[in-house]
């Protein structure tokens, strides 16, 4: 017979290894045909746009793909009452949420999830090769599972902002965007 201790350490490793295999298996479907590396040319899902901002700089809209473009539509909003007569363009980067896992707080949750039937003082004991495994199984899995179901996991907050601009708008002309 099992002691419990050995039960959730079998346990854990087999929904790990299930995990993995789950995991690789997606991969493996997914893969796109090996491109050679003189030719593949890697896609960047968040390049560099102008944004514009009418609140010094906390929120941004108005995606544009030109500095051009975004000083058109700053100058074209004219006065704002909270702001006056200013706006800031600025080169805005977004990105992606992260999806990287601490394998301690699996653990963690792991041994709070089972704290009666583990008992007092026995915790799930594992070396540092097998929790970063955990951690690269879980990625992974989670990686495969936002990419399977087209989850967008843009963030909104911007990865990187450069080339900052203030810019002095004019007054608002006929037909501009309110």
């Amino acid at each position: 017979m099992l002691s419990r201790r050995a039960l959730l350490q079998t346990t854990v490793a087999l929904a790990a290894t299930t995990a993995i295999a789950k995991t690789k298996a997606v991969e493996a479907a997914t893969a796109p045909m090996a491109i050679p590396a003189s030719v593949a040319k890697p896609v960047d899902p968040h390049p560099w746009k102008w944004w514009v901002s009418l609140d010094g700089g906390d929120v941004y809209h108005n995606a544009c793909a030109t500095r051009e473009e975004a000083l058109e539509i700053a100058r074209g909003y004219g006065t704002n009452a909270i702001y006056g007569t200013t706006a800031i363009i600025a080169e805005c980067k977004q990105q992606d949420f992260r999806t990287d896992i601490d394998g301690d707080r699996i653990l963690e949750w792991l041994q709070e999830s089972n704290e009666e039937l583990i008992g007092e003082g026995e915790y799930i004991d594992c070396s540092a090769e097998q929790l970063k495994d955990l951690e690269d199984s879980v990625e992974a899995t989670i990686r495969a599972w936002v990419e399977r179901h087209k989850i967008n996991n843009t963030a909104w907050m911007f990865g990187d902002v450069r080339n900052k601009e203030i810019v002095s708008a004019l007054p608002r002309q006929e037909g501009a965007p309110a």
